[in-house]
């Protein structure tokens, strides 16, 4: 499957520090930026960074600051800033509209505490708790978001190499298939990205085609095609909710 853009909207206040961190600062020696951003929270970002490739577009109010690059080496952040949102009235509509200006395909997810989004965003973003900031929980679900697509290209490979080894000439052709349905799907014009539901429709799509496909082998007589059709319906099954 192709490798899509992977974008990141990041919020700084409630992700990179928290009401807790301003708490255990308060009495110390405040240095900005330093002082502004939680060492944990930090670490948490850059290996989110690290670990799925994404760019990072700035969504918080913090992009008024002309230095922000800056302030964020001084951080210890350790990527560019991509670009920033820009402003308007509400936060789902400057993130879309900064999409809307982007060429597809590509995969987004939202880091932030605030609630002010499109409801067309909601499965992307990951609400932090401004009390505590970014958790490695808050982490993973935002690597699953823009990895899931690497992820069954990774896996598929996998598999696509081991039945050929094992000489399994149907498994192949099978995992062949599902390969190019979800990469003609992450790829297409308003392209979203993969999600659980979007994988399971199209894995059954490509089970009932077979099926179909088998049942009018079966009334022309021809044995052999049908038993190749079911063959493959069964392994489809395979990646279907049980």
């Amino acid at each position: 499957m192709k490798r899509i853009n992977k974008y990141l909207f990041l919020d700084v206040d409630g992700v990179l520090n928290s009401d807790e961190w301003y708490h255990e600062e308060w009495n110390k020696d405040h240095v900005y930026p330093q002082g502004d951003f939680d060492p944990k929270c930090v670490d948490i970002i850059n290996d989110i960074v690290s670990k799925t490739d994404c760019k990072v577009i700035v969504s918080s109010s913090w992009r008024t600051d002309s230095n922000l690059q800056s302030v964020f080496d001084k951080a210890g952040l350790k990527f560019q800033i991509y670009s920033t949102t820009p402003f308007r009235d509400h936060r789902g509509k400057e993130i879309q509209e900064w999409l809307d200006s982007q060429t597809e395909p590509y995969v987004y997810a939202i880091l932030d505490d605030d609630r002010e989004m499109l409801s067309c965003q909601n499965k992307f973003l990951v609400r932090t708790n401004g009390n505590v900031g970014i958790t490695n929980e808050d982490a993973n679900r935002v690597i699953n978001i823009l990895n899931r697509n690497d992820m069954w290209n990774d896996k598929l490979n996998s598999l696509i190499m081991e039945s050929m080894k094992n000489h399994d000439a149907v498994r192949t052709t099978v995992l062949r298939a599902i390969k190019t349905e979800f990469s003609n799907y992450a790829t297409a014009k308003n392209a979203k990205p993969l999600d659980n539901a979007a994988e399971v429709a199209i894995i059954k799509k490509l089970r009932d085609q077979r099926i179909d496909n088998a049942e009018q082998y079966r009334m022309v007589g021809r044995q052999d095609l049908y038993d190749n059709e079911m063959a493959e319906s069964l392994i489809l099954n395979e990646f279907l909710p049980r």
